[in-house]
């Protein structure tokens, strides 16, 4: 087994917490409003995961699960509404312009530590390569933390969850991947599932 440490520890105050949780809450309300809105919701949505999973890296708490299925139910919510044919084509251009010697949409440290690791994880997860993807694993969170751990990103909140390495872990793991990599990046709660059907999604 291999393990990842987190960068730091964080520290969030409850007024955080509440005002959070309260400006969610007004954007799913105007969700038929406007299409902008769901853009919006969801990256409250996500900020609300990643302050709770910054609290609770192991993903066992009630108000962190609570979380995690609002962001998955906004999440599902604005992925219908913008998908579109093509679907397929548009995810093969990303697997094949992502790689950080070809992409120039985003400063190469973000696409080197960031945005290409979860893409090549899931080119892994598509070959069944089980060894592969627990290296590759280990690695995207050794990237996620080296980017975060710069003086002036180390208390952002963003960075206590490896968000996109967490997303193929689930995947993998729902397939039968065997995962060998633990971290505080990827909460174990969220990666086993052990709170599913407690929630209606």
């Amino acid at each position: 087994m291999v393990t990842v440490t987190r960068h730091r520890s964080p520290s969030v105050g409850k007024e955080v917490v509440e005002r959070l949780a309260d400006e969610l809450a007004d954007s799913v309300r105007n969700l038929d409003t406007s299409s902008a809105i769901f853009g919006i919701a969801l990256n409250e949505a996500l900020l609300q995961v990643q302050m709770h999973q910054a609290l609770n890296p192991r993903g066992n708490r009630h108000p962190t699960w609570v979380a995690t299925v609002s962001a998955m139910q906004v999440g599902s919510a604005a992925f219908a509404a913008a998908t579109a044919p093509g679907l397929v084509e548009k995810l093969t251009a990303t697997i094949d312009m992502s790689h950080p010697d070809i992409a120039t949409i985003a400063p190469r440290d973000l696409l080197q530590c960031i945005l290409y690791p979860p893409i090549h994880l899931f080119y892994l997860f598509v070959r069944k390569d089980h060894e592969g993807f627990n290296r590759a694993l280990a690695e995207a969170l050794e990237l996620h933390k080296a980017y975060w751990s710069r003086e002036d990103r180390s208390d952002d909140i963003a960075g206590y969850l490896a968000l996109g390495p967490l997303a193929m872990a689930c995947l993998a793991y729902d397939a039968g991947f065997p995962i060998e990599v633990e971290s505080e990046y990827l909460p174990i709660r969220l990666l086993d599932r052990s709170w599913l059907g407690e929630f209606p999604t």
